[in-house]
């Protein structure tokens, strides 16, 4: 069985959404040009540690996905989150928490989202 990308799962889901791809778009880790609003920023992490295996292969994993939302308004914010949060839903991801992140320096609204999601077959993500 081939390498599980995880990243480019959550990146094609995320990516199709055209609320999400104006502005900055969908990145992974760090946005290149912060100068493009909104920007949706996320991260994956896979617990090895709950990776079960069969025949020296994953079987099933355990991963959180961390999504920070960077937009200039309110409005924006809201309207990213619930499709964001849409979208992870759809992927059977619960949500551990939304947070708003206070940055009163940028003059961004800044939002951290976390999902997980246990159990996860190789064939969802293939």
């Amino acid at each position: 069985m081939a390498y599980l990308n995880v990243d480019k799962w959550i990146y094609d889901n995320l990516g199709a959404s055209p609320v999400l791809t104006t502005g900055g778009g969908v990145v992974y880790h760090y946005p290149n040009d912060w100068s493009k609003m909104p920007i949706v920023v996320y991260r994956t992490e896979t617990r090895t540690s709950d990776i079960d295996y069969q025949d020296n292969t994953a079987n099933m994993i355990d991963l959180d996905v961390t999504i920070d939302i960077y937009s200039s308004n309110g409005t924006d914010d809201f309207t990213l989150c619930n499709e964001v949060a849409d979208i992870m839903a759809g992927l059977l991801f619960n949500l551990d928490s939304s947070i708003p992140v206070p940055d009163p320096d940028s003059r961004l609204q800044h939002r951290a989202m976390i999902f997980n999601r246990q159990g996860i077959m190789p064939e969802t993500i293939i």
